[in-house]
């Protein structure tokens, strides 16, 4: 049987050429000279245009390929899949070992090997006396802390995570039975990511 005139003659794709380095597509497809079935003006310019432009875009998608990483790849929903170690906080990837027999680092070379900012477990007291204290035994985490921050700013920061109302003069605030001064800040007494606090009350100052 003979194919009906009505049928239109098949788009071959030509080749993958390299195109050079200076190309803005180093590698595409470029129709060879008198491409049969390539007439000016006729249905199979668009044919073949159509057929270029889809090649080109699976061309593009493989030289994509080519220079991806695997940090790079992205999950089904078009997101990027996490690797195992960006899931682990920079606190946790860094952590320095404090020196022995309580021996500190020189405050700028600790506040130099932690760039990244803390969070700090806090003990509060168990102090019923006063309510809008909220003075209730439990241990809080107060987060984002700068190790260049003040002793006096944290006192700020505990205040505003627990919704006390206890008066900042009032609060004191130790370290392993070392009492932490108002002037001095995180990096020099060595604090690392979630380490324990304590927090006490101070009696008020007599006039």
């Amino acid at each position: 049987m003979r194919p009906s005139s009505n049928t239109p003659t098949p788009v071959m794709l030509p080749p993958l050429h390299y195109q050079g380095l200076d190309a803005a597509q180093p590698f595409g497809y470029s129709p060879p000279p008198n491409t049969p079935g390539v007439t000016s003006g006729g249905a199979g310019v668009s044919n073949h245009k159509a057929a270029l432009a889809a090649a080109n875009a699976t061309a593009q998608q493989v030289q994509a390929g080519m220079v991806r990483t695997a940090d790079q790849m992205l999950d089904g929903d078009g997101s990027e899949v996490p690797q195992a170690e960006d899931l682990i906080p920079p606190a946790k990837r860094q952590r320095v070992a404090k020196l022995p027999g309580g021996n500190l680092y020189p405050e700028e070379h600790w506040i130099e090997m932690h760039p990244y900012p803390i969070s700090l477990q806090v003990q509060l007291p168990n102090d019923s006396s006063k309510p809008e204290w909220k003075l209730d035994g439990s241990v809080v985490l107060v987060p984002d802390l700068a190790m260049n921050l003040l002793i006096s700013t944290l006192r700020d920061r505990i205040r505003n995570v627990t919704g006390s109302a206890l008066p900042a003069s009032r609060m004191r605030i130790s370290y392993q039975g070392k009492m932490l001064t108002n002037s001095s800040t995180l990096g020099s007494y060595n604090l690392e990511d979630e380490d324990m606090l304590v927090l006490s009350v101070s009696e008020p100052r007599r006039r």
